[in-house]
């Protein structure tokens, strides 16, 4: 009995172990997809807040600050502060986008003065092409593009705007 109990519980630690190795493993075959995906910018859809649909075209040729946020995280308010207060940095198109209800991105747009701002967009992620297309997993993320579509820095957290004209000036196009 105690060799059948002792069998067992070998058997249990190395499929338990076994398990967590195949977890770690899934898991870095993943990040490696999505940074493979979001070396150029990928197809998506989002709605801007009039409903309308905006995709991978509607940018196209244009630098883009692609910003993914929530309206109740307080770094992700610190970084629409900071977006308004440098709002004559029109050198790219920043895309401010979250899966949170049109309604809520508009009171955000007010709140921090980002409405008809031309170069700034609120865009609602109904489709959560956030987390599955791009991979973000915590907000404020940001990913910026070249006008050709490609990815030219990742960011996690707030992001000052003189840190990405920085990050422009020293991508080589």
């Amino acid at each position: 009995m105690k060799i059948l109990l002792r069998t067992l519980g070998i058997v249990a630690v190395i499929s338990f172990l076994g398990f967590l190795s195949y977890g770690i493993y899934k898991k870095k075959e993943e990040k490696s997809d999505v940074k493979k995906r979001i070396e150029s910018l990928p197809a998506f859809s989002f709605n801007s807040l009039k409903g309308e649909d905006i995709t991978r075209n509607d940018i196209t040729g244009s630098l883009l600050w692609l910003i993914f946020f929530h309206s109740d995280c307080e770094y992700c308010q610190m970084q629409a502060e900071n977006i308004g207060k440098t709002i004559n940095a029109n050198v790219l198109h920043i895309w401010m986008v979250s899966p949170e209800p049109v309604d809520s991105l508009s009171a955000f747009s007010k709140k921090y003065k980002l409405n008809g701002v031309s170069h700034v967009k609120l865009l609602n992620d109904k489709h959560d092409a956030g987390y599955h297309t791009f991979g973000v997993t915590s907000s404020p993320s940001s990913l910026l593009y070249s006008s050709d579509g490609t990815l030219i820095k990742s960011y996690k957290g707030v992001v000052k705007m003189e840190t990405v004209l920085k990050d422009l000036k020293s991508a080589s196009f």
